[in-house]
């Protein structure tokens, strides 16, 4: 185990019930394959990821929130407890704070601010210290352009114009329980709530709901991530949103319908390699940034994620609903809290997929009330038939990828017969019926992620 920089014993859940293997193999992606006598062909895949739990000092099992950066160092909340990270492990700043303590905004390396219910100044070797606001049950606090600290909860939010001065945002509805505020650097400001759905101020001060571009827009949601600083993108229990270009609120989106791996997206990160990453309830999904606009642009039918869950160590495939729920340390690497602790990723340190290189394992000659007979059992065959009228073929194709098989898609088209690429079903096949005397070139696409990568022809 590299992470460990220790051998560990394999363990049943692992997938390996036997000390006896043979015909062992590591693939590209650092996959372990192993051949055994009772148990088949055994498939493990390498820890991607270092869980912080109590045995790396963290106060609590379940992580609510993680914020830090340049300057930051990194913070997490667990239950009612913060803690900050040391060296490589997590030291408690703070414990018995309340009920929970959902949100966290590290204000540098020795002070934080935590709210639910409650609202604390954590600082390092004082102990902390709880400052009271307008709300009697603050849940979220973050800062405005200006610097000033924001408050929001149940019925409104409140902004700090002076130390120890907090006035009411005026027009908000106060008939719901906030939970979000993020400004953008042109002064507007979405507010995300729980009953009330998402609201949108303009620069001119005026409040109103955003329209969701779903029937039954979903009744929470929050600006996750500003693109560029200014363009947000939005996370909900309906998928992922971003602001388009253009006059008005008019969104992109992405559910499972257009591959991603759930709806429920609430924590957004980018690494910085093009990339975003979506904290869900079934991983930790990501995605490469120009797939989801090509999919937004109509230059791609679906995007590709990648989900990192508890084959690759994840102790909880659950992200936790705490915010923010997942950020970006000074290094480049990304924390996500989860139900069974924190979870930190180098982006850089994982492998690119691997591209598959689609085969065409045979070609047949079928129905004329004929026996199947094979044509071509490669690539680069050339099969040829007698004289006659037009002959049925069907085509087997397939694209190896062992340890993401799930991943690859495959396009298919007989050049001057088919009307275009063809996705291909997982049956891996295709039949032509009638075709004309000639010469037919039958070509394989396939694809991992975003690109098209190789092509078969026979």
């Amino acid at each position: 185990d590299p992470m460990a920089g220790a051998f560990v014993p394999t363990r049943p859940e692992l997938g390996l019930r036997e000390g006896f293997t043979s015909a062992r193999l590591q693939d590209a992606d650092g996959t372990l394959w192993f051949g055994t006598p009772t148990r088949g062909l055994v498939r493990m895949r390498p820890r991607r990821v270092t869980v912080f739990d109590k045995s790396r000092g963290l106060p609590g099992k379940e992580a609510w929130a993680v914020h830090g950066g340049p300057g930051l160092g990194v913070w997490a909340t667990t239950g009612n407890a913060v803690a900050r990270l040391v060296g490589d492990r997590f030291e408690t700043m703070a414990a018995d704070l309340g009920p929970s303590c959902h949100s966290l905004m590290a204000i540098d390396r020795d002070t934080a601010l935590v709210a639910d219910h409650a609202l604390y100044r954590v600082t390092t070797g004082k102990g902390p210290v709880q400052i009271h606001v307008g709300s009697s049950k603050p849940t979220f606090v973050t800062t405005n352009r200006a610097g000033r600290v924001v408050v929001v909860g149940y019925g409104g939010a409140w902004v700090e114009a002076n130390p120890g001065e907090w006035v009411q945002q005026a027009d908000l509805p106060k008939d719901a329980r906030w939970f979000n505020w993020q400004e953008g650097p042109r002064g507007e400001v979405f507010a995300g709530s729980i009953g009330a759905g998402l609201h949108y101020r303009s620069k001119e001060g005026t409040w109103n709901p955003v329209p969701l571009p779903l029937e039954g827009s979903p009744k929470s949601a929050a600006v996750l991530w500003w693109e560029d600083g200014w363009r947000p993108w939005l996370g909900s229990v309906t998928g992922l949103y971003r602001l388009r270009d253009g006059d008005g609120l008019q969104w992109d989106h992405w559910t499972e319908a257009e591959g991603l791996k759930e709806d429920m997206v609430n924590g957004v990160q980018p690494d910085g390699l093009g990339r975003l990453w979506l904290l869900g309830h079934r991983g930790i999904h990501c995605v490469g940034i120009s797939n989801l606009l090509d999919v937004a642009r109509g230059k791609a039918r679906r995007v590709y994620p990648e989900t990192f869950d508890v084959k690759d160590g994840l102790p909880s495939n659950e992200g936790n609903s705490g915010t923010p729920n997942t950020t970006r340390d000074e290094a480049g690497n990304l924390w996500f809290a989860t139900t069974g602790g924190l979870v930190r990723i180098t982006p850089s340190e994982i492998p690119a997929p691997s591209r598959p290189r689609p085969v065409i394992t045979d070609v047949h000659e079928v129905g004329n009330d004929a026996l199947p007979r094979r044509i071509a059992h490669d690539d680069a065959s050339v099969g040829e038939f007698t004289r006659g009228e037009g002959r049925n073929l069907r085509f087997r194709f397939t694209a190896p990828l062992p340890s993401d098989g799930h991943r690859v898609h495959l396009k298919y088209r007989l050049v001057g017969v088919s009307p275009g690429w063809v996705e291909a079903e997982a049956s891996r096949e295709a039949t032509f019926a009638a075709l004309r005397p000639g010469l037919h070139h039958f070509e394989v696409l396939a694809s991992a992620d975003t690109m098209l990568d190789q092509a078969a022809r026979s």
